[in-house]
C-alpha cells in the first residue's frame, strides 16, 4: 500500500477516514475534541493504517468497520474516548496496541480479539458486547470512578479481569 506522510502539524476537527494505505503522522497529527478516526477494512487491502504518535489530550472516538485489520496508533493516546467495532460478520479487529478508554467499548458486529501479546484494555466506561470478544490471555481493567456495566446480547468472557473501581460494576 501507499504511504502518505504528514509533514507539518494538522488538527482534525471532525472525522479522519482511513480507507487504504498508511498515514505516517509522526508527531504532526492532533485530534480535535469530539472528533473521530474511522478505519474501514477493504477486502483487497487491510484498510487504512495510522503510524506515529497522536498529539494532545482532546477527547476523540475510534470506529472500525469492514474487513479484518489490526489496531494501530489510533488507540494509543490519552484522549481516546469511545471505541466501536462494527465489522463485517466474521471479520476481526486484532489489538496491536493497548487501549485506555475514557468512555465505552462497544462490539456491535464482528470480532474484537486481544492478541495475547500483553495488549490490555483499561476502561473507564462501559463494556457492551453484542457480537464476539476474544481475550487471549490479556487483561481487561475496569478503572472508572462511577458504576460501570458489562452488557450486550452476547455472554462475555475475560481471561484476566481487574476491578479497580470502588463504585463497582
Amino acid at each position: 500500500g501507499h504511504t502518505n506522510t504528514v509533514s507539518s502539524a494538522i488538527t482534525v476537527s471532525d472525522s479522519l477516514y482511513l480507507n487504504a494505505g498508511t498515514l505516517a503522522a509522526g508527531t504532526n497529527l492532533t485530534m480535535g475534541s469530539g472528533s473521530s478516526i474511522v478505519r474501514v477494512g477493504i477486502v483487497s487491502s487491510t484498510g487504512g493504517f495510522l503510524t506515529g504518535t497522536l498529539q494532545g489530550t482532546n477527547s476523540y472516538n475510534v470506529a472500525y468497520s469492514g474487513d479484518t485489520m489490526t489496531t494501530g496508533s489510533e488507540v494509543n493516546n490519552s484522549g481516546l474516548n469511545n471505541v466501536t467495532v462494527a465489522m463485517t460478520s466474521g471479520k476481526t479487529v486484532t489489538m496491536g496496541k493497548s487501549m485506555s478508554l475514557a468512555g465505552n467499548l462497544t462490539v456491535s458486529t464482528g470480532i474484537l480479539s486481544s492478541s495475547g501479546s500483553g495488549f490490555g484494555i483499561k476502561l473507564k466506561g462501559n463494556f457492551v458486547d453484542n457480537s464476539t470478544f476474544t481475550c487471549n490471555a490479556d487483561t481487561v481493567t475496569f478503572n472508572g470512578t462511577s458504576g460501570q456495566t458489562v452488557s450486550g446480547s452476547t455472554a462475555t468472557s475475560f481471561y484476566y479481569l481487574v476491578m479497580n473501581n470502588s463504585a463497582g460494576l
